[in-house]
C-alpha cells in the first residue's frame, strides 16, 4: 500500500484557471464515493480550496493510482486528459506525507503560517471518514496531522505575525485591547481595504462594529453581507458613534484628514486603539494623547518588517520538525503488520493470568472480594511488566531489514501461530 498526493495549487496554476478545478461543497461527499469507488483506490480524502485541489489516497500501485486518480478528475471536471494532465502534480509516500504536513502546518500556503488550512484539511478528512472512505492508514495519517498542526500553531504562534497591514492593525487593536472580544469597532473607508478588515475581523467576537463610507447606501450594502452586529452608519453619526468605539480604523481615500488625535480624545475621553491605513493619513496627528494608542501606515510597515525576519526564522525551526513527524508515520505504517503479534501476546498473558486467577480463586475461597481484587491487580501488573520489553523488542524488529524472520521466531517462541487477531 502507497500513499499518494494528486493535485495542483497556487504554485503553478493562476486563479482563473483554479476556479475550474473546484468541489463544490455540496458535491463533495458524491466524488468522495465515485473516486472510492475506482479500482486500486483503497483510502482517500478529497482538498478542496481557493488555494489548491488535492486528492490523497492510498492506492495499491502508485502508477495504477496515478492514472485512476486523473481520469477521476477528468471525468469529473469535464477536461480532456492530456490538458489535465499538464497542472497535475504528483507525490507519493514520504513526499505525501511530508507535503500533507506542510500544507496543514501553513508552511506551504501563500500567507506562510496560517490557521485557515487546518480547518479545511479537518473537515475534508472528516468528510472521508464519515463516508467510510478512510482506513486505518488514513484515520492515523490525518489525526497525527492534526494534532501535529495545533501543536505548531501553539508552540510558534507564527500566525500572529502579520504579513499585511491589514492583519498588523488588528494585530495591533488585539494587543492593546487585550482582546476584540465585545469591542465596538468603527470603520471608516469600505473599499478592498476596508471589507479586508471586515473579513479578518470575523469569528473574533466582536460586539458591533460600525461602517461609515461617503455614500451611506455603500456601506449599507457591505454590511447586509455580514451578521446583524455589522451595522451602517451616516457619516453625520460619525461623532457620536466614535464616543462609544474602543477602536477606530481608517481605510478611506481621503484628500485631508476626516479628524485628528485631539478631538478624537475630546470626544471619547478613553482608552482608543486608532489604526490608519490611509494614504495620505486620514488623521490629523497633531498631539500625543496617552489614551489615545495611533498606529500609522507607516508604522505598521516597520511591524510588518520585523514579523518578516521574526517569521521566516520560525519557518526555518517548523520545516525542521517536519521530517520527524514524517518519519514516525512510517514508523507506525512499518509496524502495522507486527499488531497482530502483539495483540495475540497480550491476549495469551491476558489468558494466563485469568487462569491462573481462577485457580487461585478455587484454592483460596475464604479471600473476601477486596483482597481478590488486590491479587487480580498486582497479577495483571506482573504480566504487563512481563511483556513490555518483549512488546518493545517486536516494534523495533518490525522496522529491521529481516523483520518477517524476526517476527515468525517471535511468534514460535511464544506458541503465538494461531488467529493472532481474534479478541475471543
Amino acid at each position: 500500500m502507497y500513499v499518494m498526493c494528486v493535485g495542483l495549487d497556487y504554485h503553478t496554476l493562476p486563479l482563473n484557471l483554479r476556479e475550474n478545478f473546484v468541489f463544490n461543497g455540496d458535491e463533495l461527499s458524491k466524488a468522495n464515493n465515485l473516486l472510492h469507488s475506482q479500482n486500486g483506490i483503497l483510502e482517500n480524502v478529497i482538498l478542496s480550496t481557493c488555494e489548491r485541489t488535492e486528492i490523497y489516497a492510498v492506492v495499491e500501485q502508485i502508477h495504477l493510482g496515478k492514472i485512476k486518480i486523473k481520469e477521476f478528475l477528468s471525468h469529473w471536471f469535464h477536461i480532456d486528459l492530456e490538458e489535465i494532465s499538464k497542472y497535475i502534480k504528483t507525490k507519493s509516500d514520504e513526499q505525501a506525507v511530508t507535503h500533507l504536513m506542510k500544507v496543514i502546518s501553513g508552511m506551504d500556503s501563500p500567507e506562510v503560517g496560517e490557521s485557515q488550512i487546518l480547518h479545511q484539511i479537518k473537515d475534508a478528512f472528516f468528510t472521508a471518514r464519515k463516508l467510510s472512505n478512510t482506513g486505518a492508514i488514513f484515520n492515523h495519517l490525518f489525526q497525527e496531522a492534526i494534532t501535529f498542526s495545533k501543536y505548531i500553531h501553539s508552540k510558534y504562534k507564527i500566525s500572529e505575525y502579520s504579513m499585511s497591514s491589514t492583519q498588523a492593525g488588528i494585530h495591533e487593536i488585539k494587543t492593546e485591547l487585550g482582546s476584540i472580544k465585545d469591542k465596538i469597532i468603527s470603520i471608516v473607508g469600505i473599499g478592498e481595504m476596508g471589507q479586508q478588515i471586515l473579513m479578518n475581523l470575523q469569528g473574533m467576537g466582536y460586539n458591533k462594529i460600525y461602517l461609515f463610507a461617503e455614500h451611506y447606501s455603500h456601506a449599507e450594502k457591505v454590511a447586509n453581507d455580514f451578521s446583524s452586529n455589522v451595522i451602517a452608519k451616516d457619516m453625520s453619526e460619525f461623532k457620536s458613534i466614535l464616543a462609544n468605539s474602543d477602536s477606530l480604523i481608517m481605510a478611506a481615500k481621503l484628500k485631508e484628514p476626516l479628524i485628528s488625535i485631539s478631538e478624537i480624545n475630546k470626544i471619547r475621553n478613553a482608552k482608543t486603539v486608532v489604526i490608519d491605513l490611509g494614504v495620505p493619513q486620514n488623521i490629523d496627528e497633531d498631539l500625543f494623547v496617552k489614551n489615545i494608542v495611533y498606529r500609522s501606515i507607516d508604522s505598521l510597515t516597520k511591524i510588518i518588517e520585523q514579523n518578516q525576519n521574526i517569521k521566516q526564522k520560525l519557518v526555518r525551526e517548523i520545516n525542521n520538525e517536519i521530517p520527524v513527524e514524517v518519519n514516525n508515520f512510517f514508523n507506525w505504517q512499518e509496524q502495522l503488520h507486527v499488531v497482530p503479534v502483539i495483540s495475540g501476546l497480550r491476549k495469551k498473558g491476558s489468558l494466563i493470568q485469568q487462569s491462573v486467577y481462577n485457580s487461585l480463586v478455587n484454592k483460596l475461597p475464604e479471600l473476601n472480594d477486596d483482597q481478590l481484587k488486590l491479587i487480580r491487580r498486582h497479577m495483571k501488573s506482573i504480566v504487563n511488566q512481563l511483556l513490555q520489553d518483549p512488546i518493545n523488542e517486536i516494534k523495533e524488529l518490525s522496522i529491521t531489514k529481516d523483520a518477517n524472520l524476526d517476527i515468525e521466531i517471535v511468534k514460535k517462541i511464544f506458541g503465538l501461530n494461531g488467529d493472532l487477531g481474534s479478541d475471543d
